[in-house]
């Protein structure tokens, strides 16, 4: 009695184990055309070009301020490896300045203390 209990037991165990072992469906593609579209669809690149494109904290080197951006770069770049023929950074010119980021570091008058440049949004 005590045996059949741990027979059972183990079935009941080993079978969803069992169940997930399938053999592979037929299909009129070989299987190393099936394993590149699977490398291609993991979205393992995506993830990975999201991570470069996204901003995240770093300090930018101020040629950046004063040339493209790192992002814009990668951007140019993936897109020729992806094989277009018409890549390309357009500027426009801009009615103001943008970005602070490269303006030099002051002291704020009678207190000592560093002020930043500020942000996009403020001012010095």
């Amino acid at each position: 009695m005590h045996r059949s209990w741990i027979v059972a037991g183990l079935l009941l165990v080993a079978a969803p184990a069992l169940a997930q072992e399938q053999p592979d469906p037929k299909t009129l593609l070989s299987q190393a055309t099936l394993n590149a579209i699977a490398n291609q669809l993991s979205g393992a690149q995506a993830l990975h070009n999201v991570m470069e494109m996204c901003p995240y904290e770093r300090n930018r080197p101020a040629d950046e301020y004063q040339g493209t951006y790192r992002e814009a770069k990668y951007a140019e770049a993936k897109a020729k490896e992806y094989g277009f023929s018409d890549v390309h950074i357009e500027r426009f010119p801009l009615g103001s300045k943008q970005w602070a980021g490269d303006q030099p570091v002051e002291e704020s008058p009678g207190t000592g203390e560093e002020q930043g440049a500020g942000g996009p949004d403020r001012e010095g």
